[in-house]
């Protein structure tokens, strides 16, 4: 709304939250104190969320003109805060026609928004890499260093990755003997290759490991003895 309605000037000069101001005019709109919009707007100024709120609307006041492009996405703040700020400075009515799109381009112009499409991107990848149907031979081998490498963002990738190992490491038929096999593959390349974190995550899921080094489908073939193999190098890394 105005901010008039909030702000008035200090003996500084400078901007200030006027709390008794913003009530006093409410009432002057008919928002008398026995209703309870006046008692809901009575307890909004005295939150910490409207001074942070107008502390933001001053700071937009006070930010020369040459700086504004610098505040114009900042990956710290919230989506609806840059949005609102994207509306107001342009004039535009609070319409769904008008925040649909504001909302679309500024959520795919945010850094946060980029690192959550890369970390889908690579858990597709070490999907595909644990994937039955792979071949493993030296391109996988690469791609496994490569992947380790990735996971050293380890509140996103390392996340995802993890999540696809022990996934994989549950398709216990006789049919996906590969998916458990190349999953330990990976689990391998992280402690080998990967950060500190990775000894965590997969400490957290020895369990699974130890499970995998008694590996018994429901039909005994060649490939089981390589699983319980892998398994216990695997586990041997952890301990």
């Amino acid at each position: 709304g105005d901010m008039g309605m909030y702000l008035s000037e200090a003996d500084d000069g400078k901007l200030v939250l006027d709390r008794k101001k913003f009530l006093i005019l409410k009432k002057l709109q008919g928002e008398t104190e026995k209703t309870p919009m006046f008692s809901v707007l009575a307890t909004l100024t005295r939150s910490g969320m409207f001074r942070d709120f107008v502390k933001e609307r001053i700071h937009e006041l006070e930010t020369p003109p040459e700086k504004e492009v610098e505040l114009k996405i900042l990956p710290f703040r919230p989506l609806f805060v840059l949005c609102e700020r994207a509306l107001r400075l342009n004039m535009a009515e609070m319409t769904v026609s008008n925040i649909r799109p504001v909302v679309k381009y500024i959520a795919s112009e945010l850094s946060r928004r980029q690192q959550v499409s890369l970390s889908e991107n690579i858990r597709s990848h070490a999907l595909d890499l644990t994937s039955k149907t792979q071949i493993f031979d030296g391109n996988s081998a690469r791609d496994l260093v490569a992947l380790a490498e990735q996971c050293r963002d380890i509140n996103g990738v390392l996340v995802h990755v993890m999540g696809v190992v022990w996934t994989r490491m549950h398709e216990g038929r006789s049919s996906q003997w590969r998916s458990p096999m190349f999953a330990l593959h990976v689990l391998r390349s992280l402690l080998l290759h990967g950060p500190f974190s990775a000894i965590t995550e997969g400490t957290d899921g020895i369990d699974n490991v130890r499970n995998l080094m008694n590996y018994s489908p429901d039909k005994i073939f060649e490939g089981v003895n390589e699983v319980r193999a892998l398994a216990a190098c695997v586990h041997d890394l952890l301990i």
